[in-house]
């Protein structure tokens, strides 16, 4: 006896499918857009401590430039 399949069952077979799909995408969008968006804080922590970085080694430059100058116009 063969098996008869329904066009109702074929066309919801087809419905669920089709939303799996979509819903199997959305998850991919949403682990991409959350790596994305720790990967740049993670660089824009890498950044700000550069920055402080820099800015104290300018500070200690400055200072001691400061300092030596002053000693010779004594």
């Amino acid at each position: 006896m063969t098996e008869v399949r329904h066009p109702e069952k074929m066309r919801r077979d087809r419905i669920m499918l089709m939303c799996l799909t979509i819903l199997g995408i959305a998850a991919i969008l949403s682990v991409s857009v959350n790596l994305f968006k720790i990967r740049n804080k993670e660089q824009e922590v890498i950044s700000t401590t550069i920055q402080t970085t820099t800015e104290s080694s300018n500070n200690l430059i400055t200072e001691s430039t400061v300092i030596s100058t002053s000693k010779f116009n004594v």
